[in-house]
């Protein structure tokens, strides 16, 4: 028997899809008919039940995996509560938008906004975990008020804009702006980084918390974390002087 409600498209998707209804929590519950009468939002066509999109495998399970290229379809994990959420290629943008707890694992690269806030609203995720393994598109945990976003690949232009709280990795290089307006989160990262002129360097130190992030990113999500990056020394750099300052970037200091 699955051990998840496993979605895959029967043929590549011929527009953007609206998939906010998409969610581990919301899904368990039903049955197959009832996940196979969802409607989703479908460029060019309307709402289209999402047994017309995709072949349906699973019931009754707070985990959702979704197989095959889901780059067209946006708001996968939006507001989701509870569960895990797996996609095995690369998802759309808003991913994991406003979410509150829970994991979401993509496998390839998502586009903007991911754990990010809603149009409209003061904030994005206050909870859960997101984890890439691909890159992300821009604004990668915008207005993220809790919770962790780990991105192996790199980030597009402002990754961490106006952080309420919360903690961003990155594992490649950070785009142009990233920690705009940060107002208390942290942007752990590990590769390039172009620091605005609105944080100044605070400190060089190996900070405590690293090696406890780090490794459960290791332990848990098999993420390509190096030892050295997980026990390393960080320069520790405080902003964005534009918002309270409160802020912080720590980059790696490779050796």
């Amino acid at each position: 028997m699955s051990h998840a409600i496993t979605l895959t498209p029967k043929s590549p998707f011929s527009g953007r899809v609206d998939a906010r209804a998409l969610a581990p929590d919301r899904l368990a519950g039903l049955d197959a008919a009832s996940i196979a009468r969802l409607s989703l939002g479908l460029e060019g066509h309307g709402m289209v039940p999402l047994g017309d999109l995709c072949r349906i495998d699973g019931i009754n399970h707070a985990r959702l995996v979704c197989e095959g290229d889901w780059s067209r379809a946006d708001g996968l994990g939006a507001g989701m509560k509870g569960g895990h959420l797996e996609v095995s290629g690369s998802a759309g943008a808003d991913v994991g938008m406003a979410m509150q707890g829970g994991a979401i694992v993509v496998r390839g690269d998502v586009g903007g906004n991911a754990g990010g806030a809603a149009p409209g609203a003061s904030k994005g995720m206050i909870g859960g975990e997101i984890i890439v393994r691909g890159s992300a598109g821009r604004e990668a945990g915008a207005r993220m008020r809790r919770g962790m976003i780990f991105v192996a690949g790199s980030t597009a232009e402002d990754a961490g804009r106006s952080m309420i709280a919360g903690t961003l990795v990155i594992g490649g290089a950070a785009g142009a702006n990233a920690g705009l307006w940060n107002k208390r989160g942290t942007i752990v990262a590990l590769g390039n980084i172009d620091l605005l002129p609105t944080y100044h360097l605070a400190c060089r130190f190996h900070p405590p918390a690293i090696p406890l992030l780090l490794g459960r990113l290791i332990r848990v999500y098999a993420a390509a974390i190096t030892p050295a990056q997980a026990a390393g020394e960080y320069r520790r750099y405080s902003g964005d002087l534009a918002e309270s300052g409160k802020g912080e970037i720590l980059a790696w200091m490779a050796a």
